[in-house]
């Protein structure tokens, strides 16, 4: 107890200098409870509120965590695409400016295409049948190519006959 005393007593002074700011203080601490009461049911929805969020963000938080080692992985993957990304700027400006320039004559071509649809399905049948008759040809094709490879000899001989025939004409 005579501890308390002199702490007490060696204290006073400070109470003492501090008491004209409480005074000073009172009357806007008097007129925050009002304030504070208004407040009280807001700050309890606020707290209800982030309970709520708790699993919403431990869920979150979760995810980045399983996140992170494909971030990682992406780091040296995007590093050694920004120069490619670079090169690939002036080309991807330039190709913007062609294909401005074409827009207008692709509007103009929609309509034909629209229309040329119904006689290219009626084409597709067609080409089918010529692709099976290519087929069927390219064995004889084969072997045409191989006579006239036998055939180049007699050709090569009878070349330097050619002009006499046609003076006889």
């Amino acid at each position: 107890m005579v501890q308390l005393r002199r702490v007490v007593a060696q204290l006073r002074p400070d109470v003492a200098q501090l008491r004209p700011d409480v005074a000073q203080l009172r009357p806007d601490v008097t007129q925050l409870r009002p304030t504070v009461a208004q407040l009280r049911p807001d700050v309890a929805q606020l707290r209800s509120d982030v309970a709520q969020l708790r699993p919403d963000v431990a869920q979150l938080r979760r995810a980045v965590a399983q996140l992170r080692p494909d971030v990682a992985q992406l780091r040296p993957a995007l590093a050694q695409l920004r120069p490619a990304l670079a090169q690939l700027r002036p080309v991807m400006a330039q190709l913007r400016r062609v294909v401005a320039q074409l827009r207008p004559d692709v509007a103009q071509l929609r309509p034909a295409l629209a229309q040329l649809r119904p006689a290219l399905a009626q084409l597709r049948p067609v080409l089918a049948q010529l692709r099976r008759v290519v087929a069927q040809l390219r064995p004889a094709m084969a072997q045409l190519r191989l006579d006239v490879a036998q055939l180049r000899p007699d050709v090569a001989q009878l070349r330097p006959a050619v002009p006499h025939v046609q003076a006889m004409d």
